[in-house]
């Protein structure tokens, strides 16, 4: 299995570690990555992926929603102000998460008005997403990041969510397999309803037990 880093650490990781003790002549392998490659994808069982899909051949399925948040820290709004629409962004400290080969510097906002773009110029900028959120927590700048990453800093007041009347392109957490449901395993789609029990509905935070662990 195929999972990004920080998500694939925080929920698919135990997940998959207690799937494995139910089964035990099951061997598991699970790789962690931000970039994947997708000439490469079909040859894992499942591929848990958040973002901008690319390859429509194959076969994804839906394990929960998910926002994208832009947002930044008590300390450094306090400093530098709160951007009001997308266009104040180029007056401030922005911060990049590298990911997915995807275009990390256009920030594609929409509002009721329609489309409005814009193109950041990141102060900062990282391929792990936990070094993007730890500068955004340090008053380094503002962030664009997934809900299941920010919200539980969000509603403890770590970090403040902006331009709440914006909205970005939702990024859903799927799960990406090669084979239909009829022609896939026995073993990979038993953990995909795993997934789909655990993760749909899931309030963001509530990390499964920590463990490690081709499905």
């Amino acid at each position: 299995m195929l999972a990004p880093l920080g998500f694939g650490n925080d929920y698919i990781a135990p997940l998959l570690g207690e799937y494995a003790a139910q089964h035990e002549n099951l061997e598991v392998e699970l790789t962690l990555s931000d970039d994947p490659h997708w000439a490469t994808l079909h040859k894992w069982d499942l591929v848990i992926f958040i973002g901008e899909l690319r390859d429509s051949s194959m076969h994804c399925i839906k394990l929960a929603p998910n926002q994208r948040f832009v947002c930044a820290s008590p300390d450094y709004l306090s400093r530098k102000g709160r951007p009001l629409t997308p266009a104040q962004l180029v007056e401030h400290d922005c911060i990049a998460l590298r990911e997915n080969s995807e275009d990390v510097t256009l920030w594609r906002f929409s509002s009721p008005q329609g489309d409005c773009p814009q193109r950041i110029t990141p102060k900062l900028s990282s391929n792990e997403g936990r070094v993007v959120k730890e500068w955004a927590l340090a008053g380094r700048g503002i962030i664009m990041r997934s809900e299941w990453d920010v919200l539980p800093q969000i509603h403890r007041g770590e970090l403040v969510r902006l331009l709440p009347e914006y909205t970005l392109p939702d990024a859903d957490i799927v799960a990406l397999s090669g084979a239909s449901q009829a022609e896939r395993s026995p073993r990979a789609q038993r953990f995909i309803e795993l997934l789909k029990a655990r993760i749909s509905g899931k309030p963001w935070g509530e990390c499964a037990h920590p463990c490690a662990v081709r499905a």
